[in-house]
């Protein structure tokens, strides 16, 4: 009996599982007739695609020319050394019942007070060391009386001459700052300072219920010329060319700088010397704007790359001529000459391109240079 016979109750032999055993040939069958007839379709659709969506993809790729602004700079911090000394002397004896905690001194500012009386602090090119009642003359009351002036107080020529009117100016100050209304001013009762405002901090004897007989410090400032310096790691030193530019900024003030000498330690670290374009202290006229220390730390700019503004395409559009030239493929047709002016991530500013301009990109370039900084960059100290 073979054995695709089954043998049924009745003892008699059906084929029914021969035919069972032959349905897994018929699908591997009907399965090949099928994947021959996809892959036929296949290729016959792709021979016939139409002629326009090949040309879609060899379409050339393009760029517009935009006004861009590129540039780089390396931001770091910068060190500045400005020596104190006593700037004003204490000339009132008695016990300090307040003093100032303002950082910074302004013009007509009462720094402190010696049994009640305020001294209050005055610009003046000279110190003021006597008196000031009626009659005194000299040009320490042309000095007074300019600070009156300032303050609103005064509204006649300095003519070095304390009369009426300055008296009268005088009682209107006091009035004012809650000293006695006398009309004169008493030696110790206004401190001349150079300049104001200006950062100062109040001499170590000037402190509340601290008693006093005069000549103690009363001011302590910077005194001579600030010194403004950069030290740089060797990797950070390779970063920023010694012939950058530099801007110091303080506060609301940005000042330009250049590097003037430049040393090396031990440890291959690099000291800038930085000074003003003009060879004067980097502050320059605003040193007084400074905050007080000894030595303090700014915020500066190395301008490695210039700020350049002009007609900005990407870079990857332009091609080399076979006599080295620079030149771009325009869309509306023919080469132009071009000079690049500044190249800084994927963008170039050119000459002899016009915003607007479509420019044709080489094959294998994209456009997406496009999307890089368009506006200087800046990387920070770490």
């Amino acid at each position: 009996m073979s054995s695709d016979d089954v043998t049924t109750d009745n003892g008699a032999r059906s084929p029914t599982g021969r035919r069972r055993r032959r349905w897994p040939a018929i699908v591997r069958w009907c399965t090949a007739i099928a994947v021959t007839a996809v892959v036929t379709w296949w290729a016959t659709s792709t021979a016939l695609a139409r002629p326009e969506s090949v040309a879609a993809v060899d379409d050339p790729q393009t760029t517009t020319v935009t006004q861009v602004t590129l540039g780089r700079t390396v931001s770091t911090g910068v060190t500045v050394a400005q020596p104190t000394a006593p700037i004003a002397v204490n000339l009132l004896a008695g016990v300090v019942t307040v003093t100032s905690t303002a950082a910074t001194i302004e013009e007509g500012a009462s720094l402190y007070a010696v049994n009640g009386i305020p001294v209050i602090a005055l610009q003046a090119a000279t110190p003021f060391y006597r008196d000031f009642a009626a009659s005194t003359r000299g040009s320490d009351v042309a000095e007074l009386q300019r600070a009156l002036t300032r303050l609103g107080y005064f509204t006649a020529a300095a003519d070095g001459v304390f009369g009426a009117s300055t008296a009268a100016a005088v009682k209107a100050w006091q009035r004012v700052a809650g000293a006695p209304v006398t009309g004169e001013v008493h030696l110790g009762e206004a401190v001349g300072v150079s300049a104001l405002p200006i950062a100062l901090r109040l001499g170590d004897d000037i402190r509340p219920g601290a008693l006093l007989a005069g000549g103690e410090d009363a001011l302590i400032g910077p005194v001579g010329e600030r010194t403004f310096s950069i030290t740089l790691s060797p990797d950070r030193a390779r970063l920023i060319p010694t012939e950058s530019d530099f801007v110091v900024h303080s506060g609301a003030n940005s000042w330009p700088a250049r590097v003037i000498d430049t040393t090396v330690d031990e440890g291959d670290n690099l000291t800038l010397v930085l000074r003003g374009p003009d060879g004067g202290a980097v502050c320059a006229d605003a040193c007084a704007s400074l905050p007080m220390g000894e030595r303090l730390i700014l915020r500066a700019e190395a301008v490695v790359t210039p700020e350049q503004t002009g007609p900005g395409v990407a870079a990857s559009a332009i091609r080399t001529a076979a006599d080295g030239h620079a030149y771009v493929v325009l869309e509306s047709g023919g080469d132009v000459a071009v000079t690049v002016l500044l190249s800084q991530g994927g963008i170039a500013i050119v000459d002899g391109l016009n915003v607007g301009d479509v420019v044709v990109l080489p094959d294998g370039a994209t456009a997406d240079q496009q999307a890089e900084q368009h506006a200087p960059t800046s990387s920070s100290e770490p």
